[in-house]
């Protein structure tokens, strides 16, 4: 999805808004709290030994139901077109984007230019199967890619609180 000026990025935030009611607070209201667990490494590409992205796998049927649903929601509103079946619900914990010097200016053009693979073997190895634990989801973010907040993660266009 790409969200190119502040109008597209009102109405992303909008849209997403509006799936509280459509969307979320029916699964809640039919699961109870959105519970996630993070359990397990995976990475995104197929080489073990030349990775770029490694992320902890999440396990949550009802935040996976949810997440597609707004997903398909969003391509029905003319939001975005249909890229996957369904959603990788995931926690990014290493992106080799970011190992680039932080006086660098990134921008997408330059994002698979930029890129260093790592051996994740090993991680895999020792640490595949971790369970990092459970949370009660408090809120959902629509994160603005190649941005960063005061706090260290991604901008907000939009957060909806659960």
């Amino acid at each position: 999805m790409s969200l190119m000026d502040n109008e597209d990025r009102a109405n992303a935030a909008q849209l997403l808004l509006d799936c509280y009611e459509s969307i979320v607070s029916t699964i809640i209201k039919k699961n109870g709290p959105l519970l996630i667990r993070m359990k397990g490494l995976e990475y995104m590409n197929d080489d073990p030994h030349s990775v770029d992205v490694l992320y902890a796998k999440i396990e949550s049927p009802a935040l996976q139901t949810a997440a597609d649903q707004i997903y398909e929601y969003f391509i029905a509103k003319g939001l975005m077109q249909r890229k996957y079946e369904q959603v990788k619900l995931h926690a990014t914990l290493i992106n080799s984007l970011f190992r680039v010097s932080q006086t660098e200016i990134v921008n997408e053009k330059e994002v698979e230019r930029k890129r260093i693979t790592f051996d994740a073997s090993e991680i895999l190895r020792l640490y595949g199967e971790f369970d990092f634990g459970s949370l009660v989801l408090n809120e959902i973010h629509l994160s603005q890619r190649f941005s960063t907040s005061f706090t260290g993660y991604y901008v907000a266009t939009a957060i909806m609180k659960l």
